[in-house]
């Protein structure tokens, strides 16, 4: 006859508890062995989706392939007067100003302007058609007078005329004097003789 000690005893009922733990499910308050809270709604539902489906797709209105998640079934080929708003339809249509516009293009390019002169830039005389007399200022060639047929300028026309012409301090040469005589040998003489002269 054999004796169950304590300890074997012990022993026993730890691995008894662990195997009856791994084999069955412990007992919840309020639950039964029939109770089914995964309704059968919410299985057929779940049963519904195809493999492969997809969540929150952004449909694309400009997508074609028709295999592609955002397309677009049944989009229509012409508006109906009734997916026409009424201000759209109306005579008068609205009108913003234009610091009501958000987004405004920063360049003339933006507006679909390409053939603008550039802020700096320079014109030739052939290009200036006309002038006020008030903006004329400095000295002005006489090139840059209008042509009008005369080949000469008044005198009473120029302003600012000096009332005196003083000559500078200046030298000639002798090629440049055509109206001077050559002194004479006797000439010279008589200088030289009243020069010394006691």
């Amino acid at each position: 006859m054999s004796i169950v000690t304590g300890e074997k005893l012990n022993s026993f009922a730890q691995k008894f508890a662990n195997k009856i733990e791994s084999l069955f499910v412990r007992k919840v308050d309020g639950k039964g062995l029939s109770t089914n809270d995964y309704t059968t709604t919410e299985k057929n539902k779940l049963a519904g989706i195809p493999a492969g489906a997809e969540a929150n797709v952004q449909a694309d209105w400009n997508e074609t392939t028709t295999s592609s998640d955002a397309y677009i079934k049944n989009k229509p080929d012409v508006l109906e007067q009734d997916d026409i708003a009424a201000w759209a339809k109306a005579d008068t249509k609205p009108s913003y100003a234009f610091s009501e516009i958000g987004s405004k293009p920063t360049t003339l390019s933006g507006y679909g302007i390409t053939d603008a002169a550039s802020k700096a830039h320079t014109h030739t005389g052939d290009d200036i058609e006309s002038l006020p007399a008030s903006k004329l200022t400095g000295k002005i060639s006489p090139d840059n007078l209008p042509d009008t047929g005369a080949t000469s300028i008044e005198w009473e026309a120029i302003s600012g005329k000096p009332s005196t012409f003083p000559p500078a301090a200046h030298t000639h040469t002798l090629s440049q004097i055509s109206d001077y005589e050559e002194i004479t040998d006797i000439e010279i003489d008589e200088i030289i003789a009243g020069t010394f002269t006691s």
